[in-house]
């Protein structure tokens, strides 16, 4: 998906995968290490609107422009909750690192298949998608090289 940074294929990504006390060996698996805690705290955000606000469970039969706002208004009234009420029942329940019931729902990155490039696409269009992950790629590189350094730099003084 043209844009979407994803995990370095191949190497440790799900915390199951990384022992606890464990400290990356290098940028890859510090990036995909870092990009899981990320991806397990939008699932439970996600998981918390949507308990709360189940219309978001499915697409409504509203115009895009009104689902687009449905989303913005519930995620409001969600930030406004979690500031006058911080020990909601929802928000404690989606709290914890594990959740399995979500984990359950959601294949893990590296099984989900790859988009099949459109051959019927004009060339200016794969060389597009071409290009776009050439930059994705790039980008995470430069992500991952920067917070290794980062990483690094932290470490040094202990």
């Amino acid at each position: 998906m043209p844009g979407f940074i994803a995990p370095y294929p191949g190497i440790p990504y799900h915390s199951t995968e990384f022992p606890s006390g464990y400290h990356p060996q290098d940028a890859k698996e510090l990036f995909n290490q870092r990009h899981s805690v990320l991806r397990n705290a939008s699932d439970r955000t996600f998981g918390a609107l949507k308990e709360r606000f189940p219309i978001l469970m499915s697409a409504p039969p509203y115009p895009l422009q009104t689902q687009v706002k449905l989303v913005v208004a519930a995620c409001a009234l969600h930030n406004f909750i979690r500031e006058e009420k911080p020990d909601d029942w929802i928000f404690k329940m989606y709290e914890k690192d594990t959740i399995l019931q979500m984990e359950e729902s959601i294949p893990p990155l590296g099984e989900v298949e790859q988009p099949i490039m459109h051959f019927e696409a004009s060339a200016l269009d794969i060389a597009f998608e071409t290009e776009e992950l050439e930059f994705t790629s790039q980008t995470r590189d430069s992500i991952a090289s920067e917070m290794w350094d980062d990483y690094i730099h932290d470490l040094s003084p202990m």
